[in-house]
């Protein structure tokens, strides 16, 4: 690791060493890298979030799942609120930002689809080293997945098996 240390740092300044590094980090429910997870959490580009929006995802970084307003909404708040604590502490926030901060309601605007569709998701990471090996850079994958069918293909077999369990009972 030291030498790897060594080679980043000849290699890239700090600021792309943090960028690369927020492009792939694992952030919860699925998504991998700030863009992905500001899309999930909340719909929007990472250019478009605000400052508590923005927050919460930096502290998903200590412990994605954990963390996760997908899983456990008041623990994702008190994180977000350690994280602008510490903001204002570091001097990047007054203390007032922090106030009218916390006092905006956070929109979830993204979350739905993520829990119908993690199993594909999986499957399709697991498959990605056979099909290209290891790569240089940046993908984007495209799948044949379409949430609103699946998740219709779910309601209808869950109501056949409904039928079928009270015709059996």
């Amino acid at each position: 690791e030291f030498l790897l240390a060594l080679w980043l740092e000849r290699k890239f300044t700090k600021d792309e060493i943090l960028e690369l590094y927020l492009n792939r980090v694992y952030l919860g429910s699925g998504s991998y890298g700030v863009a992905a997870a500001a899309q999930k959490y909340f719909g929007k580009k990472v250019s478009d979030l605000n400052i508590p929006e923005s927050a919460l995802l930096a502290g998903l970084l200590k412990a994605p799942s954990r963390y996760s307003p997908v899983n456990d909404p008041k623990l994702a708040r008190a994180r977000q609120e350690q994280v602008l604590s510490n903001m204002v502490e570091a001097g990047f926030l007054t203390p007032q930002q922090q106030t009218l901060a916390l006092a905006q309601p956070l929109n979830f605007g993204g979350i739905g689809n993520s829990q119908d569709s993690q199993y594909f998701i999986d499957w399709v990471l697991d498959q990605l080293p056979d099909f290209i090996g290891r790569p240089e850079g940046d993908l984007i994958i495209v799948t044949t997945l379409d949430n609103a069918i699946q998740s219709a293909a779910g309601q209808a077999i869950g109501a056949a098996l409904d039928a079928d369990a009270q015709r059996l009972s």
